[in-house]
């Protein structure tokens, strides 16, 4: 009987080389795996095959190691390892729920991989209902390690009323098929975040992708690819420190998103919100609200410290601003279409645009930061006050700022908005670029140009339809 499943063991052996998506190989000084490159087989002779439907409530993995997982568990994989410990879960059709937390509950390793398999289909969840846990217990999976996930199976997340991932560490996505849905955050990250590749589709009630940490290493989101689809009742993609993004698809949804602009006596523009941003969303938007804290941030992409943007193609459909930053933001690069209830773009501090393709096809201001600098890219923007403000974040409504301007280098602009065109508290100097601006309104202080401190032209091509670009020093 033993020498019949030592064969059996084999045989599944040989047929598991071929269908996963990392190759791993055992060092000759420790026991541990490490990782050698990323493909479509790997080393099963060191890896330990765990049957879940064998296990009752809770699965335990105390060392390193390769663990294939299988089958279904109603309960908890939990792994209490060392703090040097490398562990492997190579999913390969494995399902977790866990009625009473965390499916996958991570309280001590180096750092956790999970590898999904060739067309596998997998499943964690936490269905715990008890608002009165911590977060911790009421997320899908909680992790107190790095983690990375990688392959090209399909993994499902589900959390009824918290996180869908809850990282104390950094969270590494290579690739992989993941959806996740949750009554809080999608991914809540304490340290960093680094996206690859992968298609990746969140419904979220919070945020859908955030980076918590407050440290100078902490709270960073890269995003170099991937195809991220997003519905959150709050924000969709927001970073404690930097965002950079330079590419992949990305379709965000937040709040109840943009409103179309009516300018008065003429029809109101058509106006794309999606169908299916469901009572599930709504839930986790207004049930986290308190007397305390009744403004909720619903921003398409947030940084706390600087934006940065070189590549990637957007759709942006936000009730708060679409693109937003407490400090810089620098846009060289990618496509970009936003609908959004507030501001397009928005920079606390300086607003770069290099190049890009930007439309706002509707939205209160277009372009707002203390300093913008435009020197390309194709910008068309409909907005129903202005089409880009320059102002201090103190100072909306003062006659003049000194460190407050706008430069226009090159590129092409056309903008159509209710108010003035171009607003800035300072000065405006076109150097170059082709700039085309209509107003719908004509009352005492709406101009296409208006500035508190000078109209300065020295090249290129301005077009307004009231005259203003007259002014001009």
């Amino acid at each position: 009987m033993t020498k019949r499943r030592n064969l059996l063991f084999i045989a599944m052996s040989i047929i598991f080389l071929f269908n996963v998506t990392a190759v791993f190989a055992v060092s000759e000084k420790t026991s541990e795996p490490e990782i050698v490159s990323v493909s479509h087989s790997y080393d099963i002779s060191s890896s330990i095959h765990v049957d879940l439907s064998q296990y009752d409530g809770t699965y335990l993995i105390k060392s390193s190691g390769m663990y294939v997982l299988e089958g279904a568990l109603i309960g908890s994989l939990n792994i209490d390892a060392s703090k040097t410990d490398i562990i492997q879960l190579v999913m390969n059709n494995a399902q977790i729920n866990n009625p009473d937390g965390p499916g996958i509950n991570i309280l001590k390793a180096q750092k956790v991989s999970i590898i999904l398999t060739e067309d596998s289909q997998n499943k964690i969840s936490c269905t715990n209902v008890n608002e009165d846990l911590k977060n911790a217990d009421k997320t899908a999976m909680y992790v107190q390690s790095d983690m990375a996930i990688s392959g090209s199976g399909n993994l499902e997340i589900q959390s009824e009323i918290g996180h869908g991932i809850l990282c104390q560490g950094s969270l590494k996505i290579e690739d992989g098929n993941i959806s996740i849905a949750a009554f809080k955050d999608g991914m809540n990250v304490k340290d960093n975040i680094d996206i690859f590749n992968g298609n990746i589709h969140i419904r979220t009630g919070a945020d859908g992708i955030v980076s918590t940490g407050k440290k100078d290493d902490q709270g960073g989101i890269q995003i170099d690819g991937g195809n991220i689809t997003i519905t959150a009742g709050q924000d969709g993609i927001q970073a404690e420190s930097s965002l950079m993004i330079t590419g992949g698809i990305f379709d965000i949804f937040t709040g109840n998103g943009g409103t179309a602009v009516h300018f008065v006596g003429e029809e109101v523009a058509a106006q794309a919100i999606d169908p299916d941003s469901s009572a599930f969303i709504q839930r986790g938007s207004l049930m986290q609200q308190t007397p305390e804290n009744s403004s909720k941030s619903m921003k398409g992409l947030k940084a706390n410290t600087s934006l940065t943007l070189t590549g990637g193609s957007f759709t942006i459909n936000s009730q708060d601003d679409a693109i937003s930053s407490k400090g810089n933001i620098l846009i060289d690069g990618g496509s970009y279409t936003i609908l959004t209830s507030d501001d397009g773009i928005q920079a606390r501090e300086h607003l770069h645009i290099k190049s890009g393709s930007i439309l706002i096809i509707g939205c209160y201001e277009g372009l707002e930061g203390q300093t913008i600098t435009i020197d390309g890219g194709h910008i068309d923007i409909t907005a129903s006050d202005d089409g880009i403000n320059a102002a201090s974040p103190e100072g909306k409504g003062i006659e003049y700022e000194e460190d407050v301007w706008v430069v226009i280098n090159g590129g092409t602009l056309n903008i159509v908005a209710g108010h003035d065109a171009i607003d800035s508290n300072g000065t405006l100097t076109i150097n170059g670029g082709y700039v085309n601006l209509t107003i719908k309104y004509s009352g005492k202080r709406d101009a296409a140009i208006d500035t508190d401190a000078g109209f300065f032209f020295n090249g290129g091509e301005v077009i307004t339809n009231d005259g203003s670009e007259k002014d001009a020093k």
